[in-house]
């Protein structure tokens, strides 16, 4: 039995002192842009920390923002700062009817000749790049939450940098989450597998400390940890097969058909009674996260049932 939900995905950040891994900068044509306004002077200049450990001093409410994160674009839409989004990243998601430019986050002459006060940016954002964007008086911020707690302090500091209020957003995640958490107490741990995306013969999954494994903790399900020192194992077909586990995720990337067809995996109870859920789109380390949540929560819902 085949279930289509919406969700949202991830990504995380584990950042050394200044910026992530070095990544190739490609050369990118700069495109004209408007001369940068003057943002209203923030009394006193606040100094954050972002979520690298960074230090940042924000002197004005940045009113051109280029957001090269799905997280960070998500949380801008929701704290009513769509407006001052100049460009996201080509897998950022936008409300329906939303037209940014988009660029790719090593394109940094783009980026740089869009003239924005500020970059938000995630683990794979290179030192070189943060660096060159840094001395031309841009702005670099790493929003990107590893955990779900994390979200929360994302969200904060978003709202923080860009003068807006994120009390109700995160008290109304919060409640839910509560909810959720109540309600996922009375389940019977179910062992589940989240596969995220294929890797040779086989499949990358979920593992200890990442993101997707905490929510299905949250949601009331016992993740696999048959590698449990790795944070996104590889497993070949066999590895799964083995595993037997009682419920299977698959991400939005991944093609329901295919799975379940594959000789190795056919004859697994779960999937031989459509204990096999697709979730349609990947998760986001921002507000819809809760929506994610909610749909495992279900799924292992309809997983007992079956």
């Amino acid at each position: 039995m085949k279930i289509n939900w919406l969700s949202i995905a991830i990504a995380g950040v584990l950042l050394l002192a200044a910026c992530s891994s070095p990544q190739a900068v490609q050369p990118q044509p700069t495109p004209q842009a408007p001369e940068k306004t003057v943002s209203p002077q923030l009394a006193p200049a606040a100094v954050l920390t972002d979520l690298a450990g960074r230090e940042i001093e924000v002197q004005r409410v940045p009113e051109r923002i280029v957001s090269l994160l799905p997280a960070a674009t998500e949380i801008l839409f929701a704290l009513s700062k769509g407006d001052a989004v100049l460009a996201a990243d080509p897998l950022s998601e936008l409300p329906e009817g939303t037209v940014v430019e988009r660029v790719e986050p090593f394109a940094i002459a783009s980026i740089s000749g869009l003239n924005p006060d500020i970059v938000f940016v995630g683990k794979n954002f290179s030192p070189s790049a943060c660096e060159e964007l840094v001395s031309e008086g841009i702005q670099v911020v790493y929003a990107a939450a590893s955990s779900f707690g994390e979200i929360y302090a994302s969200i904060a500091l978003l709202a923080q940098i860009t003068g807006t209020d994120a009390a109700e957003l995160i008290e109304g995640m919060q409640k839910e989450a509560m909810e959720l958490s109540a309600l996922a107490a009375e389940l019977e741990p179910l062992n589940v597998f989240f596969a995220l995306q294929k890797a040779g013969e086989g499949y990358a999954a979920a593992g200890p400390g990442s993101l997707e494994n905490e929510l299905v903790q949250l949601a009331g399900g016992q993740p696999v940890l048959a590698k449990p020192n790795e944070e996104y194992p590889v497993y070949s077909l066999e590895e799964l097969a083995a595993v037997e586990p009682d419920v299977i995720l698959l991400s939005a990337e991944l093609n329901y058909e295919a799975f379940v067809e594959q000789d190795e995996l056919a004859k697994l109870e779960c999937v031989e009674q459509g204990r096999v859920f697709k979730l349609e789109q990947e998760v986001v380390p921002g507000p819809s996260v809760i929506i994610t949540l909610r749909h495992i929560y279900e799924a292992l819902e309809m997983a007992l049932i079956s």
